[in-house]
């Protein structure tokens, strides 16, 4: 579904100026300027706050990481779980560690330790340093077992600032009269321009918004900022020097280690033309239309099949791996982009504006990754 600007939800309601819905003038612009919103498309629903909160909840971990070293010993261990995850395990788990290859039994939890039963499955004991990742087959009960152990876990709470975008539209009794090559009406040309503004602005903030570190909800002198992408990926954030199809995977593989299906990569010219590249020794040229063709814009792979657009807004040299499903480009409702106008008043001049207020929501940033190389 192509970005309208609008929430499916969203129907809008008329204030007391005249304004103009131009959602199909978005929908026409936004496949050629703002790749990111059309592949994204329409939310489901608009936000309702200036501070917009989503809620995420995540399953019992597969994997868990310790926090103390294991000895190699037959002897029943005490391990200490990092992240406080101790408490969504079963009793009965068994976890191991695929470089040591032991499998461990948890006969005993208590607080954030795992009491391990070793050497379990005929696997011999290992020793494992602090910080060792261990994946873990949870499940299995005893018959007749009691109701007796809660191992769901706490829900978060996501949050990022809805942003009014405004765009001034504002034509002289002069420019407006007068006759202009190729344009008709002053007026709807350049209302037509401060749409396109408008929409490129929200991709650009919906990539790299940083927000604003000292006012939160804005105020008199300072407008509202939302986060982008760029700030609220944090767990899978990779630099480098030079990128090659081996970061590409590697960041995929970040998104699949923690749970994710990344299915778009968003990346600028330069490290679009390093992916166009990975088809060099499979070009095609078709004689008949005498066309050469080397371009990358579906990669499919270990880890699935991803969509490669290039936007012009990411910052250079850099790539976002992103589940469609779980990033979302939101007005506040009843404030999706419409043009407000024109209003004539005791001036020479017809005036207006293209407004519209948006957030993004971005669940299980985890599951998603960001590579880039740094500025010098």
């Amino acid at each position: 579904m192509a970005f309208t600007g609008k929430a499916i939800y969203d129907s809008g309601v008329w204030g007391v100026e005249t304004a103009e819905d131009v959602s199909d003038v978005i929908a026409s612009i936004s496949p050629l300027e703002t790749p990111l919103l059309d592949i994204l498309g329409d939310a489901p629903y608009p936000a309702r706050d200036v501070i917009h909160y989503w809620v995420e909840e995540k399953n019992t971990p597969d994997t868990i990481t310790s926090s103390t070293a294991i000895p190699a010993s037959t002897t029943t261990t005490s391990l200490e779980v990092a992240a406080g995850l101790a408490a969504n395990l079963d009793i009965g788990a068994v976890i191991y560690n695929e470089t040591g290859g032991e499998y461990m039994r948890v006969s005993a939890i208590s607080s954030n330790y795992l009491t391990l039963v070793r050497a379990q499955g005929g696997t011999s004991v290992a020793s494992l340093g602090a910080g060792s990742t261990f994946v873990v087959m949870d499940g299995a009960a005893l018959d007749g077992s009691d109701y007796d152990r809660d191992i769901s876990r706490a829900r978060t709470r996501g949050s990022n600032v809805v942003q009014l975008i405004k765009k001034d539209v504002i034509v002289t009794g002069t420019a407006q009269a007068v006759s202009y090559i190729g344009v008709q009406n002053e007026w709807n040309h350049q209302a037509q321009n401060r749409i396109r503004e408008a929409l490129r602005d929200l991709e650009k903030f919906a990539i790299k918004g940083k927000g604003t570190n000292t006012v939160t909800l804005g105020s008199s002198s300072v407008p509202r900022y939302m986060f982008g992408l760029t700030s609220k990926i944090t767990t899978n954030v990779t630099t480098v020097t030079t990128f090659t199809e081996s970061d590409m995977k590697a960041a995929l593989r970040s998104c699949w280690d923690n749970g994710g299906t990344a299915d778009v990569i968003v990346c600028d010219n330069t490290f679009k033309e390093t992916i166009d590249a990975l088809n060099s020794s499979r070009v095609r040229v078709t004689n008949e239309e005498a066309r050469y063709s080397n371009m990358v814009s579906v990669y499919e792979g270990t880890y699935g099949r991803q969509y490669v657009i290039m936007s012009r807004w990411m910052p250079t040299n850099s790539a976002l791996f992103l589940s469609r499903d779980k990033v979302k480009v939101l007005p506040l409702q009843n404030r999706s982009f419409q043009l407000h106008g024109p209003v004539t008043g005791d001036y020479d001049a017809i005036k207006g504006a293209v407004k519209g207020e948006y957030t993004m929501e971005i669940q299980n940033e985890y599951g998603m990754a960001y590579v880039y190389k740094p500025q010098a």
